[in-house]
């Protein structure tokens, strides 16, 4: 199983990859920003682009659905990879970024939340997958939870239809796993 945790950003206070490292290290969160290039520590954070994921078409019907033959290599830009680092270990959370284009779709969207956050043309929208691997978890909630409080991010998920700012990000620290080491049933 696996649900979607969004936070939504205003363009005007977006940081850039030191900005939100820094913030991390101010707010004591175990987690730090992953490797990066020079140019992209100081722009704007976007996911860093991983390897391409690369595999060879079996299937004649996915052969077919991707215009390819049967025998051939494929390979897929893989762009969402967002690495962190957390207890020593490089993760790659399953971020994805966005920047609001249709603002009027995405409002009509979040228009079941009472008081909830409101899109405008140019803002980013951050979201993560959770599936099952705990420590990715736990790296994704200290950065969505500082998105949220240090740069004026507004957090929610549609499956439980929960969002909010402060106490949102509460929430999002309040699911962490326990270690894993330390967990008896992990």
């Amino acid at each position: 199983m696996s649900f979607d945790i969004y936070v939504l950003v205003p363009a005007a206070s977006w940081p850039t990859a030191r900005q939100l490292d820094d913030a991390l290290v101010a707010t004591a969160c175990p987690v730090r920003m992953g490797p990066r290039p020079s140019p992209a520590w100081e722009a704007p954070l976007a996911p860093v682009p991983a390897e391409p994921i690369r595999f060879i078409v079996e299937n004649p019907a996915q052969a077919a659905a991707l215009g390819r033959t049967v025998g051939e290599q494929v390979e897929i830009p893989h762009n969402i990879a967002m690495p962190v680092v957390l207890d020593g270990a490089v993760l790659d959370p399953d971020f994805g970024i966005e920047v609001v284009t249709d603002a009027h779709a995405l409002n009509a969207q979040l228009g079941s939340f009472q008081d909830g956050p409101v899109a405008e043309l140019g803002d980013l929208l951050v979201w993560f997958s959770h599936h099952s691997d705990q420590r990715n978890y736990n790296a994704a909630m200290y950065i969505l939870s500082t998105l949220i409080t240090n740069f004026a991010g507004h957090g929610f998920e549609m499956q439980g239809m929960s969002h909010g700012r402060e106490s949102f990000a509460c929430e999002l620290l309040d699911s962490l796993y326990p270690d894993p080491v330390e967990n008896p049933f992990g």
